[in-house]
């Protein structure tokens, strides 16, 4: 069985990444993973790119919805919260299992080292 693949677009600030992302996962059943260090932390939404619909919880994970496209690790923790890069690649790792499991391609998308 041939390993599982993710897709990683990775990039300068306000390049588009988020959006190429988005392009992408809807046009090859994926789903969206966001490695912003930035994201992740709710109420911090002004210059952070963080353009959703709506959020919610969906096959037990937070998900941010953008133009009909899961997007996972967005308004995970409060700024007031310890999130480590280990605890980012914990829970990036349980989301890409997931997606795996369920047939989706992950979409990860990010500029910063995580």
């Amino acid at each position: 069985m041939p390993l599982p693949k993710a897709i990683v677009v990775i990039g300068p600030t306000a390049s588009g990444k988020t959006a190429l992302g988005i392009h992408i996962a809807s046009t090859i059943n994926g789903e969206v993973i966001s490695a912003d260090s930035r994201q992740i932390y709710r109420g911090m939404d002004i210059a952070m790119g963080k353009e959703k619909d709506s959020i919610g919880v969906m096959h037990g994970e937070t998900v941010a919805m953008r133009g009909g496209i899961p997007q996972y690790c967005i308004d995970i923790v409060n700024p007031d919260q310890s999130y480590t890069l280990a605890d980012f690649q914990r829970d990036a790792k349980r989301v890409m299992e997931k997606l795996w499991e369920r047939g989706v391609v992950p979409v990860v998308v990010g500029g910063t080292g995580l």
